[in-house]
């Protein structure tokens, strides 16, 4: 059985032994794990046969499963909602070992029907288009929808939770303020989904800023050790220096168990405004651009994404992303949506130069 995913060859290497292989790696096959938007097509897009492997070798692979362990989970209904609807997407990429997104997604719709009429508590299809920080000039609009035809929306803007009794959101909000947004999809029986909280903030561009510099890329900082934050690289000296274009973990000089990385340079944005950060990490992990903190995800967590905004002008501004890795594997991805963008795309080598 492979769960160690922080050693990618291992089950390469077992299969090519002809020995017989059950892949259950932590991410995305751990289902203790918190569930976030991602969580449900990254187990439905999963492969479990590994690159490299011919025909032969492949035939070792004898499939996977998932795992919950449940020190945490307290009740059977927060098990449910670990496990569905993530164990139906691996069961239907297991047993069909193809994937059609839409196809899916339609008949999971019909699932949702059945396990209400089942009584199990799985999680509610996440509301889409809502951010964690979110940044404007002028004015922002929050537009959302239910993500099924009986759920219904509440919100509430003095930071409590909502509830059935709050207003329900039907129709566009225009914010033009400093403001906190907390809403959930509840289904008929008043069952409530996870709980968006939203931070609008009205600022102002940051300026560019022009500075001369002897190096390209990102410095990067290592530290040996455990960190429960990112701030505890503070009280630490640093074991290793480098450079490097882009910012990918080098497995090769990241040697401990458990380490923390400070990448720090500029980044460069092809024109002015509102930018969108979508940080995921396993560990923890936040960004700052120009000294202000655009995505918190911090903390010692399995592979989650979280997101920011912030105005930008036209150049380059100062860029550090923090990284800490507790043991067990780990993963670190930024992306971003440039102004008037809806699909993020990674951060590249370019923007850091």
């Amino acid at each position: 059985m492979y769960w160690r995913s922080w050693v990618p060859k291992a089950p390469i290497i077992a299969a090519k032994k002809g020995n017989k292989v059950i892949m259950t790696p932590g991410n995305p096959l751990y289902f203790d794990a918190i569930p976030d938007k991602n969580s449900l097509m990254n187990v439905y897009h999963f492969n479990p046969i590994p690159a490299g492997l011919n025909k032969e070798q492949a035939a070792n692979i004898l499939g996977a499963q998932a795992n919950s362990w449940t020190e945490y989970i307290p009740t059977t209904n927060r098990l449910e909602y670990m496990e569905y609807p993530r164990m139906l997407a691996l069961a239907e990429v297991l047993w069909t070992a193809k994937t059609n997104d839409s196809s899916f997604m339609h008949r999971l719709n019909k699932q949702y029907v059945r396990m209400d009429k089942m009584h199990i508590h799985y999680r509610l299809p996440d509301i889409e288009g809502t951010l964690q920080n979110n940044a404007f000039l002028d004015s922002a609009v929050l537009n959302v929808y239910p993500p099924k035809e009986d759920l219904v929306i509440h919100y509430t803007t003095d930071e409590k939770t909502p509830e059935l009794t709050d207003p329900v959101l039907d129709h566009p909000l225009v914010i033009k303020s400093d403001k906190v947004i907390k809403l959930a999809a509840f289904t008929p029986a008043g069952i409530r989904g996870d709980i968006y909280t939203c931070h609008y903030t009205k600022t102002t561009l940051s300026p560019a800023v022009m500075v001369k510099r002897n190096y390209t890329g990102m410095n990067v900082s290592y530290y040996a050790g455990q960190f429960k934050t990112v701030k505890g690289m503070d009280q630490k000296a640093v074991t290793q220096k480098w450079n490097q274009p882009d910012l990918s973990v080098d497995a090769q000089k990241a040697t401990a168990g458990a380490f923390g990385l400070r990448y720090s340079g500029l980044i460069t944005v092809p024109t002015s405004g509102i930018y969108t950060f979508y940080l995921t990490a396993d560990d923890g992990a936040v960004l700052t651009i120009d000294n202000k903190t655009v995505v918190d995800n911090d903390g010692l967590h399995s592979a989650v994404e979280k997101n920011g905004q912030i105005a930008l002008e036209k150049g380059h501004h100062f860029f550090k992303l923090d990284f800490i890795e507790g043991g067990g594997g780990y993963k670190l991805q930024l992306k971003y949506a440039g102004p008037g963008e809806n699909t993020p795309q990674l951060v590249t080598a370019d923007m850091l130069r």
